[in-house]
């Protein structure tokens, strides 16, 4: 392994579990840029999660990241790209419970927040909002299946629709049908 630059990244995290809560806190400090040492990033992440019950469970989830000259590509048909001050962060607020033995239900609320368009790499700031449900059938012991819904709508249009990119749209709703086998 080599590093990309001639300064070095700082890590650190703390970390909590007992038998029904969970807690993480962890950060990244250093310059991520090649052949640059002196523009730092910042990362911090926040994990808890809790289990009320054997049919009932929370958690939230956050990250917050700020950096000095990240690289911010401009939107289509403008300079191809650009240094600039990035910041971006992001939480999920999700949920799972069971009315029936073999039957999961969960929801997620998500919000994420662009400032400037280096995490999207849309070069514009924007946020979105995501909701989930979640329907998990046990339907044996080692065969489950899947069903889940989520609605996405963003601040300014960006999900494609069927056109390849055409036909931009701030909002999209998707859905999946998955099975697990437990081999």
């Amino acid at each position: 392994f080599s590093d990309n630059n001639i300064a070095k990244t700082g890590m650190g995290g703390l970390a909590y579990a007992s038998t029904d809560t969970w807690f993480n806190f962890n950060f990244a400090v250093g310059p991520e840029n090649t052949s640059n040492s002196a523009d730092y990033r910042y990362s911090f992440n926040f994990n808890i999660k809790h289990n009320y019950s054997d049919t009932l469970a929370t958690g939230f989830d956050s990250s917050f990241v700020t950096g000095n000259n990240e690289f911010v590509t401009k939107a289509a048909g403008s300079t191809p790209g650009k240094q600039a001050k990035s910041r971006y962060f992001g939480g999920a607020l999700y949920t799972a419970f069971s009315f029936w033995s073999d039957h999961w239900e969960g929801l997620r609320l998500e919000y994420f927040k662009d400032n400037d368009g280096a995490a999207t790499l849309s070069g514009t700031g924007r946020n979105f909002i995501g909701f989930t449900f979640t329907h998990r059938a046990n339907l044996s012991k080692n065969f489950s299946l899947w069903l889940e819904g989520r609605w996405d709508h963003a601040s300014l249009t960006s999900f494609t629709d069927s056109s390849g990119g055409v036909n931009k749209k701030p909002d999209q709703i998707t859905a999946l049908v998955a099975a697990t086998l437990a081999i």
